[in-house]
């Protein structure tokens, strides 16, 4: 489809060519006369003209809340078929042939894989180093975070149901959101407790190390952002304005820094720990598992305990139970960094 936007009889945004969908985000929360079913039925060579009315928090503020004029031409209708994936294939995505394609995928998944496990990574290192620090925090900044946390799930939890039943009752709605609230509360807390602790013991360690974003960081974002959303600088920057969002992104790319030095900072080692589910001893093939696990040098935990003696040392290298500076031992089975 081909799309134009047309607000006071000037067109604010077109995309021509082969796309395949209308961008949704573009038009987040606008009132459609014609709501999602506006392009059902449309053939090739189609045009139609869809009025809306954009919302308040359009992405250009200039234009927030205006009426405005959709223009879409569909030029081509098709639909998913099966392919028999060869060489032919592979020619048509600009590849030489099938072992190239295949490559190439690989390298994707792994580089997606790898992103994944990184980031896993952060997260245990920022907790290992958050529970180094023991202190409670304020009653009553605990307790706002908590509440705010509690709306943000539910209004979360809502949204979720509405689009699953849009024609669900009121008293059936309240009644599902109770019950998946009072399920999840438990770890509600816990992770609102552990992001107000890192907040507090990670703004002590960039006053301590100097760590803070540049404003030629915070300028490569805004760009980076605008760059995804198909849109100018300048018009990404007017959008955190009107949002009132800088200070909490720096703050955020902050905390990602700081993540990022712990990283550096960080002993990270290969353990080499054997997890098996629990078993009966009637059981022949547990049994035989067994005993060939007993016959490891150093009986059932040999090696397992002795990578572990290993950590417990880095972790406290003066022998006296206290955390070390920084630098620590990263407990993670079936992980090499």
């Amino acid at each position: 489809v081909n799309y134009e936007l047309i607000i006071d009889d000037k067109t604010i945004f077109q995309e021509d060519g082969k796309q395949w969908y209308v961008n949704t985000w573009f038009f987040k929360d606008a009132e459609f006369d014609e709501g999602e079913t506006a392009l059902i039925g449309m053939k090739a060579g189609e045009e139609k003209n869809i009025k809306l009315k954009l919302s308040k928090n359009f992405i250009y503020p200039a234009h927030a809340g205006k009426e405005a004029l959709l223009k879409i031409k569909v030029t081509a209708v098709k639909e998913e078929r099966e392919r028999e994936i060869d060489d032919t294939l592979a020619e048509e995505l600009d590849f030489e042939n099938l072992d190239d394609l295949k490559e190439q995928i690989k390298k994707d998944l792994t580089n997606t894989y790898n992103t994944v496990q990184k980031t896993k990574l952060l997260l245990d290192i920022e907790k290992e180093y958050v529970n180094m620090h023991e202190f409670d925090l304020p009653p009553k900044i605990l307790e706002q975070a908590f509440e705010r946390a509690v709306e943000h799930k539910e209004h979360s939890i809502e949204q979720r149901i509405r689009s699953e039943n849009p024609d669900i009752k009121p008293e059936e709605l309240e009644a599902k959101i109770s019950s998946e609230l009072d399920s999840e509360r438990v770890k509600l807390l816990e992770d609102v407790e552990f992001h107000l602790k890192r907040d507090f013991v990670f703004q002590q360690l960039a006053y301590k190390e100097r760590i803070f974003v540049t404003e030629d960081e915070f300028d490569d974002f805004v760009y980076e952002e605008a760059y995804r959303y198909g849109i100018t600088a300048e018009d990404m920057m007017q959008i955190i304005d009107r949002r009132d969002i800088e200070e909490k992104l720096r703050t955020q790319l902050t905390l990602e820094k700081i993540s990022k030095y712990l990283y550096t900072k960080a002993t990270i080692v290969d353990i080499d720990e054997i997890y098996e589910p629990p078993y009966d001893d009637d059981d022949d093939n547990h049994a035989h598992r067994r005993r060939r696990r007993d016959r490891r040098p150093g009986g059932a935990r040999g090696r397992s305990r002795r990578h572990r003696t290993r950590c417990q040392r880095d972790r406290h290298p003066d022998g006296a139970g206290e955390p070390g500076p920084v630098s620590y031992t990263h407990l993670r089975a079936h992980e090499t960094v």
